[in-house]
């Protein structure tokens, strides 16, 4: 957790310097082309794509554009708030996995 803590602390910083200089969309395809490149090697070492084949593909491509908009929106709420609301509200995460877990797949 302290770990996780630290990283988000440094993404948080670097993303509010960044943005000062580019616009959040830039930094999100910079973001996505660094994590490809980055990523490609373990896929490669491991077999190529084929590896990651599925058959629920309209699934993935939803979650993944929920998780840019709700990435774009974090970014792009590090130029309106200070990083210490931003911290403040991301310690709420639990809470609303409880919430949503129990309204979405019905956990207690």
């Amino acid at each position: 957790m302290s770990g996780w803590l630290a990283l988000m602390l440094i993404v948080a910083v670097a993303g509010r310097e960044a943005t000062r200089e580019v616009n959040v969309f830039q930094l999100m395809a910079v973001r996505g082309v660094l994590g490809f490149v980055m990523l490609y090697p373990l896929i490669h070492i491991n077999g190529g794509f084929a590896i990651v084949k599925t058959a629920r593909v309209h699934i993935h491509i939803a979650r993944n554009l929920i998780h840019f908009c709700a990435q774009l929106g974090w970014f792009y709420a590090l130029t309106l708030i200070p990083i210490g609301q931003v911290v403040a509200i991301e310690f709420t995460m639990p809470i609303w996995t409880a919430i949503l877990a129990a309204s979405f797949l019905g956990e207690r």
